[in-house]
């Protein structure tokens, strides 16, 4: 088990190397950017984290 793991921790490494070599890793980061933004994720995001924003506070409130 440990070998296997350590397998995958060096093939993980090596290709991780290998994007970063090759500006692949910078490349694939900012499709990944662009296509989040593009779906409407980021928003999404940020009104879920304004909502719970006030869940939280509703609950603190009280414990003040």
């Amino acid at each position: 088990m440990v070998s296997k793991m350590n397998k995958d921790a060096q093939m993980r490494a090596a290709i991780n190397q290998k994007l970063i070599e090759t500006g692949e890793r910078e490349r694939l980061k900012e499709l990944l950017r662009a296509k989040l933004i593009e779906c409407g994720w980021k928003d999404q995001l940020k009104a879920h984290c304004k909502g719970n924003q006030f869940h939280l506070e509703d609950k603190l409130i009280p414990l003040l």
